[in-house]
């Protein structure tokens, strides 16, 4: 899936609406661009609190998490392409470039 409200929806019944309706969901982080990430720093894809009024879907989200796999591709500022899993055991692939990514959700 392309955005974490893509996730939300088809995991867990969570309406996309609008950026203000996630974050009083629950959603922590955001769907921005994060540009240039220094080395060995590391960025939330997604942080859903369990807030009030929102537990049954935070425990389906809880309920589908440790199914989830994720692969980005990402640029180093030094013209090298590379795909991972980003587990901390995987190794990045070399790549030309990035290219878009299908969506492999299975429910």
């Amino acid at each position: 899936m392309r955005h974490r409200a893509d996730l939300m929806s088809r995991c867990c019944g969570v309406p996309a609406g609008t950026a203000e309706e996630q974050v009083r969901r629950g959603l922590v982080t955001q769907n921005e661009p994060i540009g240039v990430l220094p080395a060995r720093e590391g960025v939330d894809v997604l942080a859903w609190r369990e807030l009030p009024g929102n537990a049954a879907t935070w425990a389906k989200l809880d309920g589908v998490r440790h199914r989830l796999k994720t692969e980005a591709c990402y640029c180093s500022v030094l013209d090298g392409c590379w795909t991972s899993d980003l587990t901390a055991t995987a190794q990045p692939h070399h790549v030309d470039q990035c290219e878009p990514i299908s969506d492999g959700y299975t429910g």
